[in-house]
């Protein structure tokens, strides 16, 4: 019977040691405590003229989900569509400046570097699609 009692004070014991012992960062529990929250894609065109651009948000891994991608100028209309949790694909239209493009919603605000971001394409004021997608600069904030 004592070492019945034993086991399950041992066994609580560990239990409750091991749940504080879990990290959520991804950085090896070095990091800041996870802060969910939204990021800001800035636009950096070559370009004076942009009215549409397409592009790619994707998170480096399972952890890293995109959600609720916004245009972060009301004057910009977007069409975003979420795939497999962690990747979304927008297209935002209107009279494109640089600064601030769209706006996500992430899990850990402080680990903006776990996020790629890339331009698919992009038109003029025409509808011409431009050729030179890796003139473009996108940073996220």
């Amino acid at each position: 019977m004592r070492s019945a009692r034993l086991f399950l004070v041992l066994a609580v014991s560990g239990s409750i040691g091991l749940a504080g012992c879990g990290d959520d960062s991804g950085d090896g529990g070095t990091g800041p405590t996870p802060t969910a929250g939204t990021l800001t894609l800035n636009l950096t065109s070559p370009n004076a003229d942009d009215r549409a651009i397409h592009i790619l948000i994707a998170g480096s891994g399972a952890a890293d989900s995109v959600g609720n991608v916004q245009a972060a100028n009301a004057s910009y209309t977007i069409h975003a569509k979420l795939e497999n949790g962690n990747r979304a694909q927008a297209a935002v239209f209107g009279n494109l400046t640089n600064g601030a493009l769209v706006t996500f919603s992430v899990p850990n605000v402080n680990n903006t570097s776990r996020y790629t971001i890339s331009v698919v394409d992009a038109a003029d004021a025409n509808n011409a699609l431009r050729n030179n997608q890796g003139s473009y600069t996108l940073q996220v904030q």
